[in-house]
């Protein structure tokens, strides 16, 4: 700025400039939905494997250590974006907080009681996945 006023048209300009760089840093904060979504998919998919598998230890291994890979990439895939929302914290950790308290919950209950028995784990990863897919889905609104 060099100290003059700014005619109506140079306003006019600058706030149609903010507008746009707005709008293009709104849409560089979708690619939250998406990798919420891949995270809930994993929890209720990785919920069920656990579930319905023998309880043989290779067999567990192999399922944790693809989940742990798969979630691995997902956290490099995070930090190479360039844009995260302000308050992505207090919009977004609710959810994984919730993903993560029934994961727990199922894997409790379900492990001594439901072992292998389908109509326990199928309902099972879906409650599990569902808070982040509603984080998702509440993210691809904003």
């Amino acid at each position: 700025m060099n100290g003059e006023p700014l005619t109506p048209s140079q306003g006019a300009d600058d706030l149609t400039r903010a507008a746009s760089v707005a709008a293009r840093l709104q849409a560089q904060t979708r690619w939250l939905a998406a990798f919420l979504a891949l995270i809930g998919v994993a929890f209720g998919t990785l919920t069920i494997l656990l579930g319905l598998v023998g309880s043989t230890p290779a067999r567990v291994a192999v399922i944790t250590a693809s989940f742990l890979l798969l979630i691995g990439g997902l956290v490099v895939w995070y930090f190479r974006q360039r844009v995260f929302p302000r308050d992505l914290p207090r919009r977004y950790v609710p959810f994984m907080m919730a993903t993560c308290s029934l994961y727990g919950a199922a894997l409790a209950v379900g492990l001594p009681r439901f072992a292998q028995r389908p109509e326990y784990w199928l309902p099972a990863g879906v409650v599990v996945a569902l808070p982040l897919l509603v984080g998702a889905w509440r993210g691809r609104r904003v």
